[in-house]
């Protein structure tokens, strides 16, 4: 007889991708703040509660001394690449959407996730141990 353990758990879209599609996981939602196309019917979290969106980013850094000529460059050339149609498309099948965007975008994107994040963990009243 088949056991079946019941777990709630929040993944990464690309941990959870495999076990979802073999039907081992459920997806009872995403936490972007728009549905996921490789994840049709699956609704979001914000769609249950409002204003509730959490997200996984990988960001390029490069050192702090590096000369702004080369980040601008890096910048512009690694933009062009997350533009293309088969870049796109891998990433999707990933569940994953490539963002791109200029270093102080990135600054400000982290800045925003930051203090949301401090906000949660001082409304929590978690502590460090």
């Amino acid at each position: 007889m088949a056991r079946h353990h019941r777990l709630l758990a929040a993944l990464g879209l690309s941990t959870a991708l495999p076990p979802i599609r073999s039907g081992r996981l459920l997806a009872l939602g995403v936490t972007a703040a728009k549905p996921v196309g490789v994840l049709p019917g699956v609704p979001t979290i914000g769609s249950m509660i409002p204003g509730y969106e959490a997200v996984a980013f990988f960001a390029l850094m490069a050192p702090a001394e590096t000369p702004q000529p080369i980040i601008a460059r890096l910048s512009a050339e690694i933009d062009k690449i997350l533009h293309r149609p088969e870049v796109i498309e891998r990433f999707a099948q990933l569940g994953a959407e490539p963002v791109g965007g200029t270093p102080a975008e990135l600054a400000s994107f982290i800045a925003s996730e930051t203090a949301k994040w401090r906000e949660v963990v001082k409304t929590s009243g978690a502590k460090a141990e």
